[in-house]
């Protein structure tokens, strides 16, 4: 079998997850992830996707994801592939 070892970052980045069927939300991790399997993630309204537009954050910003994902610019590529 094929063995793929998938960096702490490179996971992290790709922890957002949209589902077609429920389009007016994205999903993202509220803790750090163990593994792709054991991922746990909360829906969020997709317009807090990329909501900076890789700006800075706001120090008082209340986080919606785990190390702030969906700020990321893989994040505000996402959201542009998804709309």
């Amino acid at each position: 079998g094929l063995v793929v070892m998938v960096n702490a970052g490179d996971m992290m980045r790709k922890s957002i997850v949209y589902d077609k069927n429920t389009p007016d939300v994205f999903y993202c991790p509220q803790h750090k992830p163990t593994g792709f399997e054991k991922m746990i993630v909360k829906a969020k309204p997709l317009s807090r996707l990329c909501q900076f537009a890789g700006g800075p954050i706001p120090e008082d910003y209340k986080s919606d994801c785990y190390n702030d994902v969906d700020e990321t610019e893989y994040a505000c590529k996402e959201k542009y592939r998804i709309m």
